[in-house]
């Protein structure tokens, strides 16, 4: 099992995207995260100990806020902080541990950590950029806990090749017709039992009247489900990706039969991850990446007397927009001077409720500038609720504390 050693206030966001990441690839039993979700009325020193005793390896992401400073005093210093309890019984057992810096945090000295976990400095280290070189970083990481812990990385996560999809096609075709004789004469056998079937049938569902999904939905990457439909993304086939403005496309199932309900045009640049509300009825998920920052989308999905329909029920509120809005809240927040704009903006969508219509997101914000004004670090994410009745934002999580540079 792969553990992740994290403080809230310090790297909750990109903590959360390395999760998916490292989820997608090794699958969700073999990733822990959440230590500070300990069952009640128990030791939470023995159950942090028994959860690394049942790990491989354990990441340790350390920002820029990590030794947990408050009030003149540092979280790290106390015997009973998490963050210290894990890597201690890590370090003790000799469980690999693999400091991960994120955005360029230097690494601690020895005098800075008590001398519990001071061993954690000879420890390599890897970096973690929440920008740019995210997805490289994170690549990176993968590849090395999978060769220290003996894991066989596949690309199963991400569906198949087009160049193999093709291939696949081009058998089919082949089988298709060398065995159209045989195919036919069971058609006319089966026209004759599907009739009786059908007379004694109840009305059909939506469901069987949906096309059974092709194998490129169906492989596609999985970015939410719920206990209704799943969702997966599919980039842009190899010959549309070489022109400017291609979007991937979001398939959406019904479970379990995969069934396919709806499509949708997730928007130029790569879908992290996706979020259903719990009865199905709207999905959020994150589009963009590389120096433009991600964007979140929301949208419902309808089913009306058997005709299944699709609509975005955020169409006065476009991304752009939605951009602005959330940045006019946090510079009215932060008392950060008018008339600038943040740079490197990423939206997570994490949960979405149907009644009302509410979505709860991260979004991180690089840095903020603006004219006549030194650059104003922000490094953080604030936690947004989003109500799409009223179209207002305010805020569900705690302020990124910005400092200038």
């Amino acid at each position: 099992m792969i553990a992740i050693s994290y403080r809230r206030e310090d790297s909750l966001s990109i903590t959360g995207r390395l999760y998916d990441r490292l989820e997608t690839k090794f699958g969700r039993q073999k990733v822990f995260m959440d230590f500070d979700s300990m069952r009640p009325g128990l030791d939470f020193r023995q159950q942090i100990r028994e959860t690394i005793e049942k790990s491989d390896v354990v990441l340790a992401i350390i920002g820029p806020n990590w030794f947990g400073e408050r009030g003149g005093k540092r979280r790290i210093d106390d015997p009973a902080d998490f963050v210290r309890l894990e890597i201690e019984y890590a370090l003790n057992r000799r469980i690999p541990v693999i400091p991960v810096l994120i955005d360029e945090t230097p690494m601690p000295t020895p005098d800075q950590l008590p001398e519990a976990i001071a061993g954690l400095v000879f420890r390599h280290a890897l970096p973690l950029d929440s920008g740019l070189d995210f997805r490289q970083h994170a690549d990176r990481l993968i590849a090395g806990v999978a060769d220290l812990i003996g894991f066989h990385l596949t690309q199963q996560s991400f569906g198949p090749p087009a160049s193999q999809l093709r291939e696949d096609q081009s058998r089919s075709w082949v089988k298709r017709w060398g065995k159209q004789a045989a195919v036919w004469l069971i058609v006319l056998l089966a026209v004759g039992a599907a009739v009786a079937v059908w007379q004694l049938r109840s009305k059909p569902t939506i469901e069987t009247k949906l096309p059974i999904a092709n194998s490129i939905a169906r492989t596609g990457k999985e970015i939410a489900k719920c206990e209704k439909y799943r969702a997966t993304w599919t980039p842009p086939s190899e010959d549309d990706a070489a022109a400017s403005g291609a979007e991937g496309t979001i398939w959406i199932l019904v479970r379990p039969s995969d069934a396919l309900l709806a499509t949708i045009q997730s928007g130029v640049g790569i879908v992290e991850k996706g979020v259903f509300s719990s009865d199905g009825k709207y999905l959020a998920f994150d589009v963009g990446g590389g120096s433009t920052g991600t964007i979140v989308r929301l949208f419902r999905i309808r089913e009306e007397s058997g005709a299944i329909e699709i609509k975005l029920t955020t169409e006065e509120q476009s991304p752009e927009e939605l951009i602005k809005a959330v940045s006019a809240v946090l510079i009215e927040k932060l008392h950060l001077p008018p008339g600038g704009s943040f740079d490197h903006t990423y939206f997570t969508p994490l949960s979405v409720g149907s009644s009302p219509v509410f979505l709860f997101f991260d979004f991180y914000a690089d840095r903020y500038s603006s004219d006549h004004n030194p650059s104003i670090k922000i490094g953080k994410a604030t936690r947004f609720r989003y109500r799409n009745e009223t179209k207002t934002f305010d805020v569900a999580g705690p302020l990124p504390e910005a400092s200038r540079n």
